[in-house]
């Protein structure tokens, strides 16, 4: 298929791929597997790699999760987008899963049921990838946009969020990258429009229904409307600052840790509260997650509690951490244990 003669002279491009360079200078070297929804998104996003695999020689292949919500119309957009990634000369996957049947079993939501699926097809073909191309650098790449960035902070900033929360949704994390993080909604659908790209609409994205549509269609314009300025640059600028503050901190935290870390696994309690509450929280993280493999992080709700107890620091006590594991308080050590079902208390 011919390219585009946009593909020629088009600066978006262009910035994009300054972008991806500063986050990953050895970026060529990589293979990107993108998310695939045939959504203005990602129709964008695969654009824009057939642009860098004409400029650069990269590879990049497309992966599309059949959710089988839509009886009909999944079938239909399956055939279409395997049908683009033929005429584009695109390796493409697929892979289909009953996302109703596994919410059932799971007794959870279907969203909650679909990234569970979506996110195990995605690693298990990233880990095939990288056998079949003998190499570890595989990057899951996805179409997040700005616009998702600005909700999924004030989402978390509504529920009373850390560092964590306000830096979710990195650029680049090591194993995801999100290439259109920096751009707008709006600006992804102008370019296809404007170049006359075909694209699916998802009509539940316009649904009031759902609080992140909200916050799109009305809270975001009300704040530009009052404020005079869309807020996504300043808050794309905080969420990356706060990520690499936060994670100069975790950094230090675990090496303060292993300096508290005794023989058996325990921390040493005496000396861990010398430390302020900020650095003293991400310590006990630390120490959950890296020595015994605790991977859920403690809400700083649920952290206060603990904290309590610590600064108590009675003879004896217990505080579950969930997942049958606890935190233990014995002769001025931290132990971690996990929690017998028939253990009687």
């Amino acid at each position: 298929m011919g390219y585009p003669d946009f593909f020629e002279d088009t600066g978006l491009f262009l910035a994009l791929r300054e972008r991806l360079a500063y986050a990953l200078p050895d970026y060529s070297d990589h293979h990107y597997l993108i998310a695939f929804s045939g959504g203005a998104d990602s129709m964008f996003l695969a654009y824009f790699f057939i642009w860098l695999r004409k400029r650069d020689s990269l590879s990049f292949s497309l992966a599309h999760f059949n959710h089988q919500l839509r009886p009909g119309m999944d079938e239909e957009e399956s055939l279409l987008l395997n049908k683009f990634a033929a005429d584009w000369k695109i390796p493409y996957f697929e892979e289909t899963a009953d996302v109703l049947g596994l919410a059932k079993e799971r007794k959870a939501g279907i969203e909650e049921a679909a990234r569970f699926a979506r996110h195990a097809f995605f690693v298990k073909l990233t880990d095939r990838l990288k056998a079949e191309l003998k190499t570890d650098k595989v990057l899951i790449t996805t179409g997040h946009n700005l616009d998702d960035l600005c909700e999924t902070i004030i989402l978390n900033l509504g529920r009373g969020t850390g560092p964590s929360g306000l830096s979710s949704m990195p650029y680049f994390d090591g194993s995801i990258i999100r290439p259109l993080l920096i751009l707008e909604k709006e600006r992804i659908r102008q370019f296809l429009d404007e170049g006359q790209l075909s694209y699916f609409l998802d009509h539940t994205n316009e649904s009031p229904v759902y609080l992140r549509n909200r916050i799109r269609h009305e809270l975001l314009p009300l704040w530009e409307e009052i404020l005079g300025y869309y807020p996504g640059q300043q808050l794309f600028s905080l969420s990356e600052n706060l990520r690499v503050e936060n994670e100069a901190l975790k950094e230090i935290a675990a090496e303060i840790m292993r300096k508290l870390l005794l023989e058996d696994g325990s921390l040493n309690l005496h000396n861990l509260q010398q430390y302020p509450q900020g650095i003293y929280y991400r310590i006990i993280q630390a120490w959950l997650s890296d020595i015994h493999g605790h991977p859920a992080p403690i809400s700083r709700r649920s952290f206060s509690k603990l904290e309590k107890k610590l600064r108590e620091l009675p003879a004896r006590a217990e505080y579950h951490i969930g997942r049958g594991k606890a935190i233990k308080i014995q002769n001025w050590r931290l132990v971690f244990e996990k929690i017998s079902k028939n253990r009687k208390d």
